[in-house]
């Protein structure tokens, strides 16, 4: 599987800035998940991964109608993790483009709307972060565009790790986690939160998925990443 990554948050220096990444990994043909579907949100448990060999796709082109990246791949055979100040885009709806000429993966090239940046009330964040096993989680936001709000939940113990991803309509405003969602997660660990507006393009190469995300981490009423974990859990 190959997975491309885009992501614009706040930074306290600049107005913005952007980190990205690449990889393209094969796995076994089995992987070590099982999975659940709780309404909106899908929750992933897992063991170890046990990948059987990093390949390449070429280097990766990232652009749109502020300034053009590259990601390329390293001597161990992973990517490299971009971080540089400013967003890719000016603004939600541009187009992002993302190419690659190929290599082990066949080239591939993909074309999406720049994602908006959304505002999470105080109240939301509370919300999240005081939630109590059985509970229902209720959210709204404010903003919207071509794009998905995206709340997603992870925890490590040991060995095992739990995600819990769930979507909506970014335009809706608001949400609610189903308690069955969080239920997974071992009690009296702290699963970390990040808010975000994401858009997802799945593409098929040959025998390859390929992955692209692009996000823009929402905002807090100070201006800071909606981000932060469940205490009490």
């Amino acid at each position: 599987m190959g997975s491309v990554y885009i992501g614009s948050a706040p930074d306290p220096t600049t107005s913005s800035a952007t980190t990205a990444g690449a990889d393209f990994i094969l796995y076994p043909s089995q992987d070590n998940c099982t999975y659940e579907a709780h309404g909106p949100c899908a929750v992933a448990i897992c063991g170890t991964p046990n990948p059987q060999g990093y390949l390449s796709a070429g280097t990766v082109v990232l652009s749109s109608d502020v300034m053009t990246q590259q990601v390329t791949q390293l001597i161990n055979g992973t990517y490299e993790s971009l971080y540089f100040p400013g967003d890719l885009w000016s603004a939600a709806g541009v187009t992002v483009t993302v190419s690659a000429p190929g290599g082990d993966v066949p080239a591939f090239s993909a074309q999406f709307p720049a994602p908006a940046v959304l505002a999470i009330p105080d109240a939301t964040s509370v919300a999240i972060e005081i939630a109590k096993h059985g509970q229902d989680i209720a959210l709204t936001w404010q903003g919207g565009g071509a794009c998905q709000a995206i709340f997603e939940f992870s925890e490590r113990q040991g060995d095992t790790t739990y995600d819990a991803v769930c979507a909506f309509p970014s335009s809706d405003d608001s949400g609610t986690i189903p308690a069955a969602a969080l239920a997974p997660f071992p009690a009296g660990t702290a699963p970390t939160y990040t808010f975000t507006c994401t858009v997802t393009t799945n593409l098929m190469v040959g025998d390859w998925a390929i992955n692209i995300r692009a996000l823009a981490d929402a905002r807090t009423p100070d201006g800071n990443r909606a981000e932060g974990a469940i205490s009490g859990w």
